[in-house]
């Protein structure tokens, strides 16, 4: 078991709608992210070696013990992204963004297909399907609720 940081942004965005970005510490690039993003007032990733690696979920909320919802990863964000918070100018994330948890947490497992960690008290596993998915397709199922 390892602490890593997370944060989840509540992100209010003209053209994909409420929902809520999960975004886990970790290794990565940063080039598609810069080149998404050429004119934004975002956070950008000059020098870096940490970025977040980040899912959408579209539910905006994360499940209830048993419940399974998507996470659809996408680019790496900066490191400095963890403390973003206000509007976004431009782009296709245009809108609000708020902080809903930024801190670290216990990770038991952060494997390239499965991912599973305790936040507040709670544990969830996220992993990728084998079938019927797209590639970019988790699943984030809360095992055990808090106690």
């Amino acid at each position: 078991m390892h602490s890593r940081h997370i944060t989840i942004h509540e992100h209010n965005a003209e053209k994909a709608g409420l929902h809520w970005d999960l975004r886990i510490e970790s290794r990565g690039e940063l080039e598609t992210y810069d080149a998404k993003r050429p004119w934004t007032n975002e956070p950008r990733g000059e020098g870096e070696d940490k970025v977040l690696m980040s899912f959408a979920i579209p539910k905006a909320r994360l499940p209830e013990k048993g419940e399974f919802l998507l996470a659809v990863q996408t680019e790496d964000h900066p490191w400095k992204y963890k403390d973003f918070e206000g509007r976004i100018l431009e782009g296709y994330g245009k809108g609000d963004m708020k902080i809903i948890v930024n801190n670290a947490c216990e990770f038991l497992s952060f494997k390239e297909d499965t991912i599973s960690f305790k936040l507040r008290g709670s544990i969830y596993l996220m992993f990728k399907p084998k079938k019927r998915f797209k590639a970019r397709h988790w699943l984030i199922k809360k095992l055990i609720n808090k106690r």
